[in-house]
């Protein structure tokens, strides 16, 4: 689901292997007979980096308790190291906070934020995830999420 503004940015998931078959389908949410399909297009993997994290979860619009555990999740992409250093960015405090600088890269870390946030809760949160030995090979949420 989203806005009908006739744009969506799309980050096409590392996990589509090559194909010259892809199409992109849009209907209408209330009444999915209104549809239209793209011609057919190419995902390639030329010139695309061997190292790369894709934030999971939390990955925007979330609302998450702060009373409440959460898994935090990723995908790593090939050559990315054993470890992954975890941090939150708040919009109020405008920095990034560590989470936990040295994590086992294995896809989640089981976070409760209220452990985490040191100067109370606010609105708006990112996610960061960088490769513990490589800190240029990092992601974040893809949009704010809010605690409460």
């Amino acid at each position: 689901f989203t806005s009908n503004d006739g744009i969506y940015y799309w980050s096409i998931p590392s996990s589509l292997s090559q194909s010259s078959y892809y199409k992109i389908k849009i209907c209408d949410y209330s009444d999915s007979s209104v549809c239209d399909e793209s011609d057919q297009f190419t995902i390639n993997n030329e010139g695309e980096s061997s190292s790369s994290i894709t934030v999971t979860f939390p990955n925007g619009s979330e609302s998450l308790s702060d009373t409440q555990n959460y898994y935090i999740t990723w995908n790593a992409l090939s050559l990315i190291g054993n470890y992954v250093a975890i941090s939150y960015f708040s919009y109020e405090d405008g920095y990034y906070t560590a989470i936990d600088s040295y994590e086992l890269n294995d896809g989640s870390y089981l976070w409760n934020p209220l452990s985490s946030l040191d100067n109370g809760i606010f609105n708006w949160y990112k996610i960061k995830i960088c490769d513990y030995y490589d800190l240029s090979v990092c992601d974040e949420s893809d949009d704010w999420f809010t605690i409460y």
